[in-house]
């Protein structure tokens, strides 16, 4: 039997997978120690580190860059009317599409064949509806607290403002 895998093939599989199967064609040589392993899980948000948030904030327009600040400033949450505020939006499609593009940028940066990863997650309890409960009206947007400091950083803020 014979098998071919060329780069992309290897590049499909799992970290752990591509490893095994390069481990097979070198077995002589020392295990490297693999860096530790970040687990994506879903529906939890991505804890960003200093530089990967550095990285993302340089990559983002200035009005990505203030709502990002709002997290920074709020331990991790802030609420849509806020969001749309900000922006002068009146409409919650648009803070949907910051949520996407903030994701897709983030997706980019990092590991993610799966496409799991979310910097921002929306707090179901929180949501708000209108009274024949068919729009949403309000609700929650967060953010990890690692990742609401490392924004911090990344934003040059001194100090976090609550509320």
């Amino acid at each position: 039997m014979q098998l071919v895998l060329d780069a992309q093939d290897l590049h499909r599989l799992s970290e752990a997978a591509r490893q095994e199967v390069l481990s097979l064609f070198q077995p002589a040589a020392p295990a490297a120690t693999p860096a530790p392993e970040r687990r994506l899980r879903w529906r939890a948000p991505y804890d960003l580190n200093e530089e990967q948030a550095a990285r993302l904030v340089q990559s983002l327009p200035e009005k990505h860059r203030a709502r990002l600040a709002l997290f920074a400033n709020r331990t991790g949450k802030v609420r849509i009317a806020e969001l749309m505020r900000l922006g002068g939006e009146s409409d919650l499609k648009e803070t949907s599409a910051f949520v996407k593009e903030v994701t897709r940028r983030l997706r980019r940066q990092i590991e993610d064949p799966d496409k799991i990863a979310q910097l921002i997650q929306w707090d179901f309890d929180s949501t708000r509806w209108d009274a024949g409960r068919t729009t949403i009206v309000d609700g929650t947007y967060y953010v990890s607290p690692a990742t609401a400091h490392a924004l911090r950083k990344a934003l040059g803020m001194t100090q976090r403002v609550t509320g």
